[in-house]
């Protein structure tokens, strides 16, 4: 009789027992032995599908199944509830996604039938997350948003935390980086105070994930070891897969290929036996990045290739990612065409995945999500004072005036309350319209920065097929033409100024881009003075094409083999002029340039643009000055 009390607890209010996973499987077959009543083994077998997924993901679903065919005898809405959930979350993994909202949209209308808030909640967020794996956004905020608040009403902390972190995979996967680690950082401090261990390495793994895309690779690797060492205390094979794979991503960036390639193995193991397709096809993306790096263009290709065959849902976020393994895979091989159709896939993809993203809608309803939230602590402020001011009243006598000031409090309160929402909607109409032109010239910027990208890939492809050193040599210099105006279009859309460009950062990237592409063999440091300057992107882009020929120019004819190269870079505003200067300290000029060749043909044209007067000083190495008198600064 005490041992099934004590079963009727733990499972009718969902507590998972810590133990190793041998064990519970044998304890919970044990007890499915025992003369239970029919809705604890509804439960047990409940749990059993609960273990079985981080393991086994067929194994969970015939127990989810089962589990769902007790309660349904019993018309206990709340297991079928439960049940209903739990073969949604298989479906879920195992990428079969109609089965999966089919079952969340189930299990979400039962608990709404019993008035389970908390239930509701948890629904909300598992369709958020499978609405994210499809690439809908903003059907996926709106879930997570309305279970944020509902959590918050109910006082439901680890809600919370799950519902501020899957807020922060949102803005991670629309490149909201700082965003995204403020939501993980709330969910995190949340997840330490209520010692919830069972739910910190999904959190670890996401902070992990994020310094890896942040190319923060040492920051990576702390947190993805922090979630393995949770991950084997807790036993779960499913989080010691992903842990591995964020693992490997971050040995990747560090270039410890070995590590990366091991751990990319176990993982590609331990979900291809758990047959969860989700978490397989991103190792299998991963697993052909670093076999790419690691020269194993075969394996590359392989591992693309069955991320191709398994993404039947067609995941936007794996469709970019395979089309572009694809590429690099195909290039090794020396497959151009096909490496060309499958680069054009992947920024295809990759456009799409972006006009789903709804960046301004999401932002636009996180925004609302926190007015919203601001409001209520104002309201709540104000009833507060209204209760002090009644209790003084009361203490004092006072009541009939008490009464009175209240209400002139009150009155005083509302109208100052509709000043405000009228005030904010109106702020709030030219934000929306500011934040649409922004977001407007983002995407322009975004696209002609691809658009640059694809015609710098198609100029690389093209070049491995060229002969002639003339002809080569040409494209090659057409190829970082092109790659010194992608620059400019990228810093465009990732700063906050959209019509212009921090001078200084803009020339560093830019001769780092250069030296890498032009590798002579010659030791060459390049040295800076330039002026904290933003300026506009009419006139850096014929700025930067000019450094373009002139970096290259001395890069490539200025030294010779075993001297010191120094390569000095000025750009200072002096008595409302532009003074641009490119010295060499090299071998100087013969005086045998051709006036008539490209490149100077091209100076001289983007100089008169500027209205810049040109010199040419021959003197220990060359010294080129652009005296620019049509400039504007953003």
């Amino acid at each position: 009789m005490n041992r099934t009390f004590w079963l009727m607890i733990i499972f009718l209010t969902h507590w998972r027992i810590a133990m190793a996973q041998t064990s519970e499987f044998d304890s919970l077959y044990r007890m499915l032995d025992q003369p239970l009543g029919d809705s604890v083994k509804g439960y047990v077998l409940d749990e059993l599908s609960y273990v079985w997924f981080y393991s086994n993901l067929d194994s969970s679903l015939t127990y989810a199944k089962k589990s769902l065919q007790t309660f349904e005898s019993l018309d206990l809405e709340k297991g079928i509830a439960q049940a209903y959930t739990s073969i949604a979350v298989a479906y879920h993994y195992k990428n079969n996604w109609d089965s999966a909202e089919a079952n969340y949209q189930k299990a979400k209308s039962f608990k709404e039938a019993i008035g389970d808030e908390v239930g509701i909640a948890g629904s909300l967020n598992n369709l958020g997350v499978l609405y994210m794996d499809k690439g809908d956004l903003e059907a996926a905020a709106n879930q997570f948003l309305t279970s944020l608040k509902l959590k918050e009403n109910l006082g439901d902390s680890a809600g919370m935390a799950s519902g501020n972190a899957n807020l922060g995979l949102i803005l991670r996967k629309q490149g909201n980086h700082e965003g995204a680690l403020s939501y993980y950082s709330k969910a995190l401090r949340i997840l330490l105070q209520l010692n919830s261990k069972k739910s910190l390495p999904t959190i670890y793994l996401n902070i992990g994930s994020l310094y890896n895309y942040k190319l923060d690779y040492d920051s990576g690797l702390y947190y993805n070891r922090k979630t393995l060492d949770i991950a084997r205390e807790l036993n779960s094979v499913r989080y010691i897969g992903e842990s591995y794979v964020n693992l490997s991503n971050s040995f990747l960036g560090l270039e410890a290929l070995d590590s990366g390639i091991y751990y990319i193995d176990e993982a590609v193991e331990i979900f291809r036996s758990n047959a969860d397709t989700v978490n397989l096809c991103k190792a299998l993306i991963a697993a052909s990045s670093i076999r790419f790096e690691n020269r194993e263009y075969k394996s590359a290709l392989d591992a693309a290739l069955e991320v191709k065959k398994l993404n039947k849902e067609r995941n936007p976020d794996l469709e970019v990612d395979y089309y572009f393994s694809l590429a690099k895979s195909y290039e090794g091989l020396g497959q151009m065409d096909e490496a060309y159709e499958s680069l054009l896939s992947a920024y295809s993809a990759k456009d799409s995945l972006l006009n789903k993203s709804l960046n301004e809608t999401i932002a636009n309803l996180t925004a609302q999500y926190e007015s919203e939230k601001k409001e209520r602590q104002i309201l709540a402020l104000e009833r507060d004072k209204i209760e002090t001011d009644l209790n003084l009243a009361q203490s004092n006598n006072q009541k009939n005036v008490l009464l009175l000031a209240s209400a002139l409090i009150l009155g005083v309160s509302i109208l100052i309350y509709r000043l405000y929402r009228v005030k904010v909607k109106s702020e709030g109409q030219i934000a929306k319209s500011l934040a649409e032109k922004e977001t407007l010239l983002k995407e322009i910027h975004h696209r002609v920065k691809n658009n640059l990208q694809v015609v710098s890939s198609l100029l690389s492809m093209q070049s491995r097929f060229i002969k002639d050193e003339e002809a080569l040599g040409a494209v090659n210099e057409g190829q970082s033409r092109v790659q010194s105006m992608a620059l400019i279009h990228q810093k465009l859309y990732m700063e906050n100024n959209l019509s212009g460009v921090k001078a200084k950062e803009y020339i560093e990237d830019l001769t780092e881009i250069l030296k890498e592409s032009y590798q002579t063999g010659i030791d060459v440091d390049f040295e800076y003075v330039v002026d904290d300057l933003t300026i506009d992107v009419d006139t850096i882009i014929p700025i930067g094409l000019i450094l373009n020929e002139l970096i290259c120019n001395a890069l490539k004819h200025a030294f010779t083999p075993g001297s010191k190269g120094i390569v000095s870079i000025k750009l200072q505003e002096k008595n409302e002029e532009l003074v641009l200067e490119v010295s060499d300290n090299g071998i100087g000029s013969n005086g045998e340039t051709s006036s008539e060749s490209f490149g100077i043909v091209l100076i001289e044209s983007l100089a008169s643009k500027l209205k810049a007067r040109l010199e040419v000083i021959a003197d220990h190495g060359t010294s080129t000055v652009l005296h620019i008198t049509k400039y504007k600064l953003a």
